[in-house]
């Protein structure tokens, strides 16, 4: 995980819950680096997230052989250095579980290919799941 400071996106929560393989944050944001030169974050819209990096033998929370999730919001809030998301989800297609997931973990998120003239050409965003302590979880 090797991730240039000015392309570092963090996920951060507080309060999940769990249903049908979805994953529902009861509070959600943003925060790193990369929030003072991206573009505006819309609402109604999401990030496929692709932990293949992490995982390579799926025994965190995504099922064996899968490895991107789908992270939607319905509304964006900024405040400061930090964009609160409302109505955020994570889910995926397959059958597995996410329930290891908990209150203290957050995403690290590289956006470092998804700048607007390169963003097209790139589906999903690498990503890491990180303990409290910002360790990554093995």
């Amino acid at each position: 995980m090797n991730v240039v400071e000015k392309y570092k996106l963090f996920f951060n929560w507080r309060g999940i819950k769990y249903e049908n393989k979805v994953a529902t944050f009861k509070r959600a944001w943003f925060a790193g680096p990369v929030i003072t030169s991206a573009l505006q974050v819309q609402s109604n819209d999401f990030l496929d997230l692709d932990f293949s990096l992490q995982n390579n033998d799926a025994s965190l929370f995504l099922p064996k052989n899968f490895y991107v999730a789908r992270l939607f919001w319905k509304d964006v809030e900024y405040k400061g250095d930090t964009v609160s998301l409302k109505g955020c989800t994570l889910s995926h297609n397959v059958g597995g579980t996410l329930r290891n997931l908990e209150d203290g973990f957050k995403f690290l998120i590289d956006c470092k290919n998804h700048e607007e003239t390169t963003h097209r050409r790139f589906l999903v965003y690498p990503a890491w799941v990180l303990k409290p302590t910002d360790e990554l979880i093995q």
